[in-house]
């Protein structure tokens, strides 16, 4: 049996799919135990880990696509259309 590159990719997404819901299980068992001040400590601690590494890589690749989705999103809420 030969792998195909579509089989492989079925795969991942299938697993992918199945990993992703069982952490979402997981984690709103977690936020039931813990409450939610614990999930937004946790939340708080993760997203301190990867700040400045997103901030320096977001950095170097521009800040045009934020201004454009800015631009987008005064337009959504413009009176007038």
């Amino acid at each position: 049996m030969s792998l195909k590159r579509e089989d492989v990719l079925a795969y991942l997404n299938r697993d992918w799919a199945g990993a992703r819901r069982h952490k979402d299980a997981s984690m709103g068992h977690w936020v039931e135990v813990h409450g939610t001040a614990a999930a937004f400590r946790l939340s708080d601690m993760l997203l301190a880990q990867v700040w400045e590494r997103a901030r320096a890589e977001k950095a170097e690749q521009g800040y045009a696509g934020l201004i454009e989705m800015r631009r987008k999103l005064d337009r959504a809420q413009a009176n007038r259309r």
